[in-house]
C-alpha cells in the first residue's frame, strides 16, 4: 500500500518547512495582500511567524515583493496584520 504524498512548503519568514495544510497561504494582487484567491503565485507563512515578531514578517514580505518586482502598499500590510 502506497503512502499518499503530502505537499511540503516553506514559510517565507522563518524558512522552516511544514506540511501545506498547516501554513497560511497569501497572494499579492494589485499591491494588496489577499487570502481568498485560489490561483497564481502565492507565498506561505506559519502561524508562529504571523503572530510573532511583526518586523521580521514585514521585512520578509518586502523582500518577496522586491524579488517579484511588485510594489506592496503599506496600508495593505497594516490591514492584514490588524485583521489577521
Amino acid at each position: 500500500m502506497k503512502k499518499k504524498h503530502e505537499a511540503i512548503r516553506m514559510c517565507i519568514v522563518c524558512k522552516k518547512r511544514f506540511k501545506q495544510k498547516i501554513l497560511q497561504r497569501y497572494f499579492i494582487n494589485d499591491g494588496m495582500i489577499c487570502t481568498n484567491l485560489s490561483f497564481g503565485r502565492s507565498f506561505y507563512m506559519c502561524s508562529l511567524c504571523f503572530n510573532g515578531n511583526k518586523e521580521h514578517t514585514k521585512k520578509a514580505l518586502f523582500r518577496l515583493c522586491k524579488s517579484l518586482n511588485l510594489t506592496l502598499q503599506q496600508e495593505g500590510l497594516k490591514e492584514i496584520f490588524s485583521n489577521g
